[in-house]
């Protein structure tokens, strides 16, 4: 989840916790500014970034900072920094309970993304994901801050919690949702006799919005489902705003447009050539991240060079060019990655990852 999302959990949270010793009660700033900084150190690993390739940080974030055993740990760091800093008027083992319940949070926010959360890390480095709510939800902003307000102005405790309850409903009505796109998306792969694996995934604007993906060998067919519309919706003008063109892009079960895809390309001829690249040792760790490869663009193509970029279907919403895109060239700078941050992919003049 974004971090505004985490910092209004984090201050619910805070608010929330009521103390079992009124006298020596830590008081609701400090529980709510400590549980909002807390809710927000799992995402220090970005500043990995600055020591390793954007490819590489992709396995990293969300490791063991979002680890639900190391979270204890991050919880006993921000403990310790506010009991020195509030002279140590408030007990320890309660500035402890609330960073560390205020970590676990955030882990397990992320955990219900699509990116996939490390949270056995470091026993196990395998990303697990309950993707019900998608990363950045104006609703929760809405809903979590409307509580957050009312609980802040009313001095209520129980308003704080009833908001943290309101986003478990949430979440859980999300997932019911996830079921019914899974179901729909179940019921085309049976009718045109595909793979069983159907994936429903959370998508912007809307929790009736859903991405579905039928995964049938190296192929995929893939369409933007609106669970609540009623018959086709008009096609949008080519000039629409990007508001007007993902809102657009979600049709109803009954009017919905699949699309076929290769993983490795539409072109036959070029498939040799994208599955010899993403077999390359430098999208090691790309092909470890990505649940949904595909080959996003080819470029600069001949008969014996070319550059062929990947990205992960997951992360593709209408609209909006998908993160993620990495390009892997062969010929005259054989062996070389790219990391795509803007550029246009028609020439292969991007600045290199680097070659390993």
């Amino acid at each position: 989840m974004d971090n505004l999302t985490h910092t209004l959990t984090g201050a619910l949270l805070g608010a929330a916790l009521t103390p079992d010793d009124p006298e020596r009660a830590v008081p609701a700033r400090t529980r709510v500014l400590l549980a909002v900084v807390a809710t927000n150190l799992p995402d220090i690993d970005f500043a990995l970034g600055l020591f390793t390739d954007p490819l590489t940080l992709l396995n990293l974030h969300r490791g063991l900072t979002h680890s639900f055993l190391f979270a204890p740990v991050f919880g006993l760091a921000a403990a310790a920094v506010a009991h020195q800093l509030t002279a140590r008027r408030h007990r320890f083992r309660d500035l402890l309970l609330i960073a560390t319940l205020a970590a676990l949070l955030h882990c397990a926010l992320d955990l219900l993304t699509v990116y996939g959360t490390q949270i056995f890390a470091p026993i196990s480095t395998r990303p697990f994901a309950l993707p019900v709510l998608f990363i950045v939800d104006p609703a929760v902003w809405v809903l979590l801050g409307a509580f957050g307000v009312l609980a802040w102005r009313r001095g209520s405790t129980r308003l704080a919690r009833d908001g943290l309850i309101a986003l478990c409903v949430y979440a859980a009505l999300c997932g019911l949702a996830m079921l019914w796109a899974a179901r729909i998306g179940v019921a085309y792969a049976q009718h045109k006799g595909l793979g069983s694996t159907v994936l429903a995934l959370p998508q912007p604007l809307s929790p009736a919005h859903w991405k579905l993906v039928v995964i049938d060998g190296d192929e995929y067919h893939t369409s933007y489902l609106n669970l609540l519309g009623a018959g086709p919706r008009a096609p949008v003008a080519d000039d629409a705003g990007f508001l007007a063109s993902t809102w657009g892009a979600y049709q109803p079960a009954d009017a919905l447009a699949w699309r076929k895809r290769h993983r490795f390309g539409i072109e036959p001829l070029m498939r040799g050539f994208t599955k010899y690249a993403w077999r390359r040792d430098e999208l090691g760790e790309f092909r470890r991240f990505a649940v949904l490869p595909q080959v996003y663009s080819l470029t600069n193509r001949g008969v014996d060079s070319g550059c062929a970029w990947f990205t992960d279907l997951r992360f593709e919403s209408p609209a909006v060019s998908p993160p993620f895109r990495y390009g892997m060239c062969h010929g005259p700078v054989d062996g070389r990655l790219y990391h795509d941050r803007g550029w246009s992919l028609e020439t292969d003049d991007a600045p290199p990852l680097g070659r390993r």
